[in-house]
């Protein structure tokens, strides 16, 4: 890391410098902004360039502000505190605050650190915010892709656009991996950070002024105390830090803190290092259909296996049938009864198998006894105190449960003791059959933030992210030797707990500019991950399967998304799946226990995708991917390479390369 010392500029202009460089913003800018609930008006705007400052003071490195009362947009008063700490440790800054409630309304969210400059030190058509959302993705001219995200109707944009993301993954918000994110401003590299271990639930958030305006680029990060009237409380504990350099000088420097706070040591099972993925299929749909009896399921492995795939992640195996009885499990006689699915399961494993069996770890089906006896009561509330509700229209080659929907569900909030004991309930049950694994759906993914009071976060809306790291935690504690727990949706804290993750979202499949899974892989490589949105042989398939194979992704083969036929009813596709995993396993050292660096920064042809995975004695292998429609020839670390047109190909180095 080339960590440049950055200094924040108090009392005046909000400013941020180091040197040779500098961001200043108006005084009418704004350094926070909170956002009060009085009943009437969720969301009352304060800014603080309104904002008279009652205290403030600057001694070895540290800076204090405080309000004794905030004005809202539309002139009422609130008697509330707020104090806002900035200080330097070790060259980057760290941002706190805390709320003291003698008002009669309720703060519910505080955007800080709040910048805004019209220049960070370049072009701005050539500033690149990197994020990362999922797997990750690159963002050139953020500026105007935040300016093309404009609601026109829902949102007030004629004060200014934002584009939103949020930390741990939350439903309805483009969902991070890790809470951070940076832009690239030059030779400089800005993070923004949130070094928080409790977890708590994060937006970040990326503006633009209204339309017409002059340029300007807003970065901010909310927290949401809801602080209630009577309450003192205290949250956040932000971090920006300036590099010399660019996002890898971001991510270690995440890496770091991460080392130094929450990550235990990870002993993942030899057989799902060694797994080259999975058919993903569902027996019984939620509109009825039956796809597979658990008799079927043998057949379908080996077909699976005659093209590389040698693991089973069976979905809708239980009575009652896929995304319907949530959370009430039980084999189902229409497909073979209990017996049946514990025959198969065996049958595969005896001829070398794994069967990955799946359940929902998010999802309450309002239909089900659990929902009227526990349910409704252990369930999200939005800030109404409603049930958030899901639907999800799944249908056969009709129009009504494609029109209209079928399914409807609420949440569960992992905070809750009775859904903490579901879910270990669940876990005893699949494992009962012995499978390889135990796969939780959304368990990682889909939060919310949750108005219900009588759950025990209470006040504390923001409390999902540790009570879903508890309750993984609590799984893992059960899990038989060897057996594996896996679940959908990237995300840091929960991959150091588990031992392979059904990919979703940005940078599972190939993506022509947006996508950059080098953020996540290259921070915490070595981390079971599929790919995801094939489906089917359509147009570029080939592209997709050869962006998994590059970045070191196991394959999740899921035709027509998991419905009818499996892997082998595609031979085209699953040929060239073959292909490509066969190509893996002559490099196995490598591609399935090796580490993941990135490639980015080296000398490459243009459409030339590359990834490095390198063994514990240092040699590395290059996972190149010509991507244009002419062979390409040229030079790597040495070595004369050569890569076909839409083709990928292997250079491996046996010594470490110095550059």
């Amino acid at each position: 890391m080339k960590k440049a010392n950055i200094h924040f500029e108090p009392f005046r202009d909000v400013s941020l410098c180091s040197e040779g460089w500098s961001i200043k913003s108006r005084a009418d800018h704004d350094f926070w902004r909170v956002f009060i609930d009085t009943g009437e008006n969720h969301e009352l705007s304060v800014y603080s360039h309104e904002q008279s400052i009652a205290y403030k003071a600057e001694s070895d490195g540290c800076a204090v502000y405080r309000y004794d009362r905030l004005v809202a947009e539309d002139g009422q008063i609130f008697d509330i505190t707020l104090e806002l700490t900035v200080k330097d440790e070790d060259g980057h800054l760290v941002f706190t605050s805390s709320i003291e409630n003698h008002s009669e309304a309720i703060l519910n969210e505080l955007q800080y650190p709040f910048i805004t400059s019209g220049n960070y030190g370049c072009d701005p058509g050539e500033e690149m915010l990197y994020v990362p959302e999922c797997l990750g993705a690159r963002i050139k001219n953020p500026r105007s892709r935040v300016a093309s995200t404009h609601t026109e109707y829902t949102s007030a944009d004629y004060k200014s656009t934002w584009m939103t993301f949020a930390y741990p993954d939350t439903y309805g918000v483009r969902p991070l991996s890790m809470p951070w994110m940076g832009l690239q401003c030059g030779k400089k590299y800005l993070y923004f950070g949130e070094h928080n271990p409790e977890m708590r639930i994060v937006g970040f958030n990326v503006g633009v002024p209204p339309r017409h305006a002059d340029s300007e680029l807003m970065l901010c990060i909310s927290h949401y105390p809801t602080a209630h009237p009577g309450e003192s409380v205290s949250i956040g504990r932000s971090v920006i830090a300036l590099f010399d350099g660019d996002w890898r000088d971001g991510t270690a420097f995440y890496r770091s803190w991460s080392e130094k706070t929450w990550m235990v040591e990870q002993h993942i099972p030899e057989w799902v290092r060694n797994m080259t993925g999975w058919q993903r299929i569902i027996c019984k749909h939620q509109y009825g259909e039956i796809f597979w009896k658990y008799e079927d399921l043998p057949k379908l492995w080996e077909e699976g296996k005659r093209y590389g795939i040698d693991g089973l992640l069976v979905f809708g195996w239980w009575k009652g049938r896929f995304d319907n009885n949530y959370p009430e499990y039980e084999p189902d006689p229409a497909l073979g009864g209990a017996e049946g699915l514990r025959d198969a399961i065996a049958e595969i494993q005896a001829k070398g198998g794994h069967v990955l069996l799946y359940t929902n770890g998010n999802l309450i089906d309002i239909k089900t006894d659990f929902y009227k006896r526990i349910g409704q009561r252990i369930c999200h509330k939005d800030i109404d105190g409603n049930e958030y509700r899901e639907h999800y229209r799944f249908s056969n080659d009709g129009t009504i449960l494609k029109n209209f929907g079928y399914k409807s569900f609420v949440t569960a909030c992992n905070s809750t003791p009775e859904w903490h004991d579901n879910l270990l309930n669940v876990a005893r049950l699949k494992l009962s059959f012995n499978p390889d694994a135990i796969f939780f759906d959304q368990l990682a993914s889909m939060m919310k933030i949750c108005f219900d009071t009588s759950h025990p976060h209470g006040n504390r809306v923001d409390m999902e992210g540790m009570g879903r790291w508890n309750n993984i935690q609590a799984i893992r504690e059960i899990l038989p030797e060897g057996k594996a727990i896996g679940v959908e949706c990237v995300n840091d804290r929960y991959c150091n707990l588990i031992d392979f993750v059904h990919g979703c979202g940005t940078g599972m499949s190939y993506d022509l500019g947006y996508a950059f899974p080098d953020i996540f892989l290259d921070t915490f490589p070595q981390i079971p991950i599929s790919n995801r949105g094939i489906h089917d042989n359509k147009d570029g398939f080939r592209d997709h399967l050869n962006y998994a194979f590059t970045y070191g992704l196991i394959f999740d083969a899921a035709i027509y998304r998991c419905r009818k036929i499996g892997v082998a009813g595609l031979p085209d596709y699953a040929e060239y799946q073959k292909k490509l995993i066969d190509l893996k396993d002559e490099y196995r050292e490598y591609f399935y226990h090796g580490r993941f660096r990135t490639m980015f920064g080296e000398a490459l042809p243009s459409g030339i995708r590359a990834g490095k995975f390198e063994a514990e004695d240092g040699s590395f292998i290059v996972s190149l991917w010509n991507t244009t429609d002419e062979d390409v020839s040229f030079t790597l670390y040495g070595k004369a390479v050569e890569v076909k047109a839409k083709e990928v190909t292997v250079a491996k180095y046996t010594q470490p390369v110095t550059n």
